[in-house]
C-alpha cells in the first residue's frame, strides 16, 4: 500500500494534461 501515493501521483499528472488537451480539441471542434 505503500505505493499508491506514487502511482496516484504518477498517474495524476498526465490524466490532467490528458484531460487539458481534450479541452483543447473539444473548443476546436465547437468553435
Amino acid at each position: 500500500m505503500d505505493l499508491n501515493p506514487f502511482m496516484k501521483a504518477m498517474v495524476q499528472k498526465p490524466l490532467q494534461e490528458g484531460l487539458e488537451k481534450m479541452v483543447d480539441m473539444l473548443a476546436v471542434i465547437e468553435y
